[in-house]
């Protein structure tokens, strides 16, 4: 909330969208001036849609309570979208703080490079790697795609950014020429080295099409894994991870059987 308070731009409106916490974050956050909704229940992507559906603007940019912004963020990102009408959607470099973890801060450098050549790709390789403590979307946009998908147990920031890329154009702004860049909490370190490059393996493979180079059984493991490793980074309980891992799942292969469904009414009209 300091960190907004300094923002070097006007006009503009702070959501905290408090998912049922049991401290003082909600008082806090009206202290500082901010508008708080208080949901029935917690859930990054409900959420933030309940924000999304509340904000008054027709430019939604969303961060996330432990990330840091500088004092120019939101002047960079209204000008990306002042200057270029056809922009929908906008996101940037993650940087860590310096006492994080040096093998932290150096995946964090290569991530943010992979997202900036994927940005610069031709399709279909090129891709749009949008992260949650750094996303803006013009309103329209975001509604058209029904926002965040809710039922997404972890990576829904990047599908936002996948389904944006359908509605127009869009703009990954930097590392090295004019970023957009907020400082996040090296918190997924905790996963250690091999869980924080399972997360990121299986943000690329949801992403890209990886299931092609590994087996379905590999890829299961390693989407599920990464799954349960989130889960229990947000203290869910090992009951409710088992039940949400088995339900997507489930959800996973009747999408795969419906899309089945349809090629094989299509290739018999």
């Amino acid at each position: 909330m300091e960190y907004l308070a300094r923002q070097d731009f006007e006009g503009f409106e702070v959501i905290v969208v408090d998912g049922g916490s049991t401290d003082r974050t909600a008082t806090i956050a009206r202290s500082c001036g901010a508008r708080v909704i208080v949901a029935d229940h917690a859930g990054i992507s409900y959420q933030e849609n309940l924000g999304s559906k509340a904000a008054l603007g027709e430019i939604i940019a969303f961060t996330q309570a432990d990330t840091l912004v500088p004092p120019d963020w939101l002047r960079k990102i209204f000008r990306e979208f002042e200057e270029d009408p056809d922009l929908v959607a906008v996101t940037g470099p993650l940087e860590v703080p310096s006492d994080a973890p040096f093998w932290v801060k150096i995946e964090y450098k290569l991530w943010n490079l992979i997202r900036l050549i994927c940005s610069k790709m031709p399709m279909p390789l090129g891709m749009f790697f949008t992260s949650g403590p750094n996303i803006a979307a013009r309103r329209c946009a975001f509604e058209k795609i029904g926002g965040f998908d809710e039922f997404l147990p972890v990576h829904e920031d990047g599908t936002l950014g996948k389904m944006l890329m359908q509605t127009g154009k869009v703009k990954f702004c930097g590392p090295l020429y004019m970023p957009i860049y907020v400082t996040v909490s090296p918190r997924r370190a905790k996963l250690g080295f091999g869980g924080f490059n399972r997360h990121y393996l299986y943000i690329l493979g949801d992403l890209f099409p990886f299931n092609i180079l590994f087996p379905e059984r590999v890829w299961r493991s390693i989407r599920a894994r990464t799954w349960i490793d989130l889960l229990r980074l947000r203290k869910m309980s090992e009951m409710e991870i088992s039940l949400r891992v088995a339900t997507f799942v489930r959800r996973v292969e009747i999408l795969q059987m419906l899309g089945q469904l349809d090629r094989h009414v299509l290739a018999h009209g």
